[in-house]
C-alpha cells in the first residue's frame, strides 16, 4: 500500500470514528429528553401517561402527569380551558426572573430594587401556586370519595410521612 492510501485510510478510519461518536451523543440526548433521566423524566417512569422518556409538551401535562393515576382524568377536567392561562402565567413567571437576573446583575447594586424585583417574583409565584391549588381542589372535589381517599393517601399524606416534601 502506498503511503497516500494509508494516510487516506486512516482520515476515513478517524472520520467513521467521529461520525459514530457525535451520532451516538445526538441519539442519547434525543432519547433523554433536555434534562436527562431526572425530574419530570423520573415521574413519567414511574407510571406516567406517557411514554418512558418522553417529556410532556407544556407545564400543564406535567402538572398532570405529576398526579396519582387515578387522580388525572379529574386533573385534566379541572384544568379544561385553562391552558392559555397558565402559559400567559408561565409567561410573567419567567418575565420576573428575568427583572430579577437584571436586578441582581445591575452597576451599582440597587438593593431596593433587586428587593422589589425579588417580591414581585413571590407574588406572581404565589398566584400561580393559588390558581394550582384551585385545580388541585376542584379536581378533587368531582373525584368518587374512593378515589379521592387513594390519590390524597398516596400524594399528600404518605408523602410526608416518609420525610419527603408533601404535595407538589
Amino acid at each position: 500500500m502506498s503511503r497516500t492510501v494509508k494516510i487516506l485510510a486512516a482520515l476515513l478510519t478517524l472520520s467513521v470514528a467521529l461520525n459514530l461518536l457525535v451520532g451516538g451523543m445526538i441519539l442519547g440526548r434525543w432519547l433523554q429528553g433536555p434534562h436527562g433521566m431526572k425530574g419530570e423524566h423520573a415521574v413519567l417512569r414511574q407510571g406516567g401517561d406517557r411514554p418512558q422518556g418522553k417529556r410532556p409538551r407544556d407545564f400543564v401535562e406535567r402538572f398532570v402527569a405529576s398526579a396519582p393515576e387515578e387522580m388525572r382524568p379529574y386533573m385534566r377536567e379541572a384544568l379544561e380551558g385553562r391552558r392559555e392561562e397558565a402559559q400567559a402565567h408561565r409567561s410573567e413567571v419567567q418575565e420576573a426572573r428575568r427583572a430579577v437576573g437584571t436586578a441582581l446583575a445591575a452597576e451599582p447594586f440597587d438593593r431596593a430594587a433587586a428587593g422589589a424585583a425579588l417580591e414581585r417574583l413571590r407574588t406572581v409565584t404565589a398566584e400561580g401556586q393559588r390558581r394550582l391549588h384551585e385545580v388541585v381542589l376542584q379536581a378533587y372535589e368531582a373525584a368518587p370519595p374512593e378515589v379521592r381517599a387513594k390519590a390524597a393517601a398516596r400524594q399528600w399524606r404518605e408523602r410526608g410521612e416518609k420525610g419527603e416534601p408533601q404535595g407538589r
